[in-house]
């Protein structure tokens, strides 16, 4: 923090949109950012930056899910694997920017499979404390990817913002809270177009259900045809015509996205109807 943190971080930035041209090697990338800003930071008379330092993580990703990525003090992302349904920190060795010249980094490499989602942050997420001084945890917010991986990633970033702000009443933000959610999308989500007009929306309810029975997911099926027909009631009282629906089956489980733009609803877990359904989600 201050302005040498400030002056640092701007110098960081413009050296990264520099050095990225010349190569797409995280650890090559780091290492160069590294020596120039170790340079300047010789270069600089004022003390202020005796102790300045810069966390940094990069990402190279291709477009068939390969991922390399390489770290230099920053917290590790987390990365959820539909296949194997486990998530893992994506880890490497890598000390701060501008400490030391000359360091090494390491790269390393991923895969990212459709369905796959990956979750990067700041510390200020993991040690945010509420009033019993509780820290929010790396373990909660893991939770959080695992329950959400498979919606868009809005829905992700909505969850872990209202779930900060239900862990947070009374408690301290021990620093600024930045996340970022990447996804490979499954090509398996199926849309849907819901109106609001009775004897539309009647019709449409039968063929999403029909949908959802289809699926082989859950035993009652039926049951979503009165979150649904409440949920274009809702939209209709706002005005609206229609209403956006997306479903997933996958590995037994039912994922349920309802577009919807009402500003009070953020992306809140309703709980299941039935064991295999995961629940649904307002974007």
């Amino acid at each position: 923090r201050g302005i040498a943190a400030g002056m640092s971080m701007m110098s960081a930035y413009g050296l990264l949109g520099e050095l990225t041209k010349s190569t797409s090697s995280p650890g090559a990338i780091l290492e160069r950012l590294n020596n120039r800003l170790r340079e300047q930071f010789d270069k600089t008379e004022s003390p202020f930056y005796d102790e300045t330092f810069v966390t940094c993580f990069i990402i190279s990703a291709h477009t068939d899910g390969v991922i390399h990525y390489a770290k230099a003090g920053h917290l590790p992302p987390i990365a959820y694997h539909i296949k194997s349904q486990k998530s893992e920190e994506l880890d490497c060795k890598g000390v701060p920017l501008g400490i030391f010249a000359d360091s090494i980094f390491e790269e390393h490499q991923s895969q990212l499979d459709p369905g796959d989602c990956l979750l990067l942050y700041t510390d200020g997420i993991t040690e945010a404390r509420n009033q019993i001084d509780e820290e929010f945890g790396v373990e909660r917010l893991t939770e959080l990817v695992k329950r959400w991986h498979a919606y868009p990633p809005r829905i992700l970033l909505k969850m872990i913002s209202y779930q900060l702000e239900q862990f947070l009443p009374g408690g301290v933000e021990g620093d600024d809270m930045t996340w970022i959610v990447v996804s490979r999308e499954s090509a398996n989500w199926k849309d849907f177009t819901l109106s609001t007009v009775d004897d539309i929306k009647r019709k449409q309810i039968s063929e999403i259900i029909d949908f959802i029975g289809n699926s082989n997911v859950i035993k009652n099926p039926d049951s979503y045809a009165h979150i649904l027909n409440e949920s274009a009631h809702t939209a209709k009282d706002r005005g609206q015509d229609e209403i956006q629906i997306r479903i997933l089956a996958d590995k037994g489980k039912l994922y349920v996205v309802i577009a919807d733009n009402d500003p009070n609803l953020l992306g809140i877990d309703y709980p299941g109807f039935n064991k295999g359904e995961i629940g649904r989600a307002h974007v």
